[in-house]
């Protein structure tokens, strides 16, 4: 009877270490908080903000390449180009950003996976085809603030910044517009609104307070493609709340596009 007591002992010891160490792991691999270093080029037409928001990402990757090549080599050098990113998403994307004026969440049937979504398709083409796309509408039902922070910080820690799409407004069954993704948003000491309820593209570049804070830049900042009520957008850089960003997110069904 004691040797059983004795071995249970010993294995509730042995049970308690393994969880803390694996907690131990768990956080020393998932920091609180990063950030990645790229830069977002001011969109140069209207309706460039997805073509932006994608050559901010391949800025990023082919930075990363020195380290681990993911940008195939016959495209190094040649992303700084915003006409270029236009054309890769018609060649890689199937989506033609000039003829509609748009870059859409998807392109036909049902966003069920990056297939139907050009910039994932592009990226995928252009770089490790491990990205993919979650959202409201996918059928994946993986569309929680939870999962989506999983998603951004897994992305974030291997190096790889997230593509968002959404809505950056909308009118409640009250009939008052909500603004989302820049409710409480700030660039130092001045409050970031947009002018009005659109359709838009931009990067998460990193998190904090373990993703309950997410860092974006914006591709309308300092556009001069854009009329005098977007002005406010001085610095591409600012910081949501990860329930404002799943607003923005949510809200006309869009979504994220992240490495896997």
């Amino acid at each position: 009877m004691r040797k059983i007591k004795s071995f249970i002992s010993v294995l509730l010891s042995l049970i308690i270490v393994s969880v803390f160490a694996t907690s131990l792991v768990s956080s020393a691999t998932t920091p609180a908080s990063k950030t990645i270093g790229t830069v977002m080029h001011p969109q140069i037409e209207s309706y460039y903000c997805g073509v932006a928001s994608l050559q901010s990402v391949l800025i990023n990757e082919n930075s990363r390449s020195s380290k681990t090549p993911i940008v195939k080599a016959s495209y190094l050098g040649i992303i700084s180009n915003q006409r270029t990113i236009a054309s890769f998403i018609k060649g890689y994307g199937g989506y033609d950003v000039d003829q509609y004026h748009q870059t859409p969440w998807y392109t036909y049937g049902n966003p069920s996976d990056g297939n139907t979504n050009p910039p994932c398709k592009t990226l995928n083409a252009l770089t490790d085809n491990n990205w993919d796309i979650a959202g409201r509408n996918t059928g994946k039902g993986d569309f929680t603030i939870p999962n989506i922070q999983k998603y951004i910080m897994n992305s974030i820690n291997k190096g790889h910044c997230v593509m968002a799409n959404g809505q950056t407004g909308y009118y409640n069954n009250k009939g008052q517009f909500v603004r989302n993704i820049t409710y409480n948003a700030y660039i130092g000491s001045k409050k970031v609104t947009y002018p009005n309820t659109t359709g838009h593209w931009v990067v998460v570049k990193g998190y904090e307070n373990s993703g309950k804070t997410l860092i974006i830049v914006d591709p309308a900042a300092n556009s001069s493609a854009l009329n005098s009520s977007w002005k406010v957008l001085t610095n591409s850089t600012y910081k949501v709340n990860i329930n404002e960003f799943y607003d923005f997110i949510g809200n006309g069904s869009h979504g994220i596009v992240y490495h896997k």
